[in-house]
C-alpha cells in the first residue's frame, strides 16, 4: 500500500516488471515513505529475504561499511537479485560516494540493485546522481491522507466509541496538523487513540 504518488508507484511497478534498473534514487521529504517504497521495491525484485541488506548511512557512514557492502554485492544472490537499501545516503562521505559510484558503474554481475534514499539529494556528487534512476516522492494531499487514516482507524478499531463523522474530523485534523507527513500523522493518530480515555469529548 502506497499513498497517492501515482508516478512514483508507476515507476516502481515498471522496475519490478522489467528488472532492468540497477541503481535507484528515491528522494522526498522526511517521513513521506522513501524507505517504505524501497522495501516494497526490494521485495518485488527478489523473493529471498536474505538477499536484502538495509543500512542507515547516518549511523554507519564509514568507508569500511561501504567496502563490506560492495564485497557482499560481488556474490550472486539466492533469488532473482541482491538488493542494497542505503537510507540517509546523503551522509556518505566523498570517498564512500566514489566507491558506490564505481561499483554501480562496474558491477561483478547484473543481479545486484542499489536503492539509495535521501531527503537531501543535492548532497550527492553529480557523477553519482547522473547514474541513478530517480523516483521522487511528494507529501499526500490532506484529503487523501485523512481518508487513509480513517480507513486505518476503522481496521484498527482506534475509536470504538465515537461516531463515524467524529472519527473523520479527527483524521482530517491529524492530517493537517502533521503537515501531511504520513509517518508523523500515524504516530499522532496512535497517541490520540491511546489517550482517548483521558478525554470526555473530542
Amino acid at each position: 500500500d502506497f499513498l497517492e504518488n501515482e508516478i512514483a508507484v508507476s515507476k516502481a511497478k515498471r522496475i519490478i516488471e522489467k528488472q532492468d534498473v540497477h541503481a535507484i534514487l528515491i528522494h522526498g521529504g522526511t517521513g513521506t515513505g522513501k524507505t517504505t517504497l524501497a522495501k516494497i521495491l526490494a521485495n518485488g525484485l527478489t523473493d529471498q529475504a536474505t538477499d536484502i541488506d538495509e543500512k542507515n548511512i547516518a549511523d554507519e557512514k564509514g568507508i569500511d561499511t561501504i567496502r563490506s557492502l560492495i564485497k557482499t554485492s560481488q556474490f550472486k544472490p539466492r533469488g532473482k537479485n541482491r538488493v542494497f537499501i542505503l537510507d540517509e545516503v546523503h551522509a556518505l562521505l566523498g570517498q564512500s560516494q566514489s566507491a558506490v559510484l564505481k561499483t554501480i558503474e562496474e558491477p561483478e554481475h547484473d543481479r545486484v540493485v542499489w536503492i539509495l534514499c535521501t531527503d537531501k539529494p543535492h548532497l550527492l556528487k553529480p557523477e553519482l546522481l547522473n547514474r541513478l534512476y530517480k523516483i521522487a516522492i511528494e507529501k499526500p494531499s490532506v484529503e487523501g491522507l485523512a481518508k487513509y487514516l480513517f480507513r486505518l482507524a476503522k481496521v484498527e478499531k482506534a475509536f470504538p466509541k465515537l461516531e463515524k463523522d467524529k472519527i473523520k474530523k479527527i483524521c482530517k485534523e491529524v492530517a493537517t496538523v502533521s503537515d501531511r507527513v504520513p509517518r508523523e500523522s500515524l504516530q499522532l493518530l496512535k497517541e490520540i487513540s491511546d489517550s482517548q480515555s483521558e478525554y470526555s469529548s473530542f
